[in-house]
């Protein structure tokens, strides 16, 4: 894991984890990171310029390692898509598949019901979040 942020790198750190100080921007710190060897390379900036180029980036650093990204608004994923991310999260999507989720548990409806829901929902709208192969 690497963070452009210090507090946040000291705290997991202090916690155990392995993580390290670095701008995935650059070259040299997926190379650094070993990123060719990786199993999947998650992206989940909150900076929407910073992310395509990321992306391109790993693809050119790590070529055929899966890349998995986070963007906010549903208009940004088929970029990524379209750049070499083989799964995008949208945020803006996500979240409101989470407020659906908890309104129906507030509402009494049982798991099954809301699972059936958002799938309905999910294919209903068609999202395009993953690359065809």
């Amino acid at each position: 894991i690497y963070d452009l942020s210090l507090e946040g790198v000291s705290a997991a750190q202090k916690r155990g984890e392995s993580v390290r100080y670095g701008d995935m921007t650059h070259a040299d710190t997926f190379e650094h990171a070993c990123a060719g060897n990786a199993s999947v390379i998650v992206v989940m900036f909150n900076d929407p310029h910073a992310l395509p180029r990321t992306i391109e980036l790993a693809n050119r650093v790590a070529p055929g390692v899966p890349i998995m990204a986070r963007c906010r608004y549903l208009n940004e994923s088929q970029e990524l898509l379209n750049l070499g991310a083989n799964l995008v999260v949208v945020e803006e999507v996500e979240t409101g598949f989470t407020m659906l989720r908890r309104v129906l548990r507030y509402l009494g409806h049982d798991e099954t019901k809301i699972r059936r829901e958002i799938a309905a929902m999910r294919d209903e709208l068609n999202l395009n979040t993953e690359r065809a192969e």
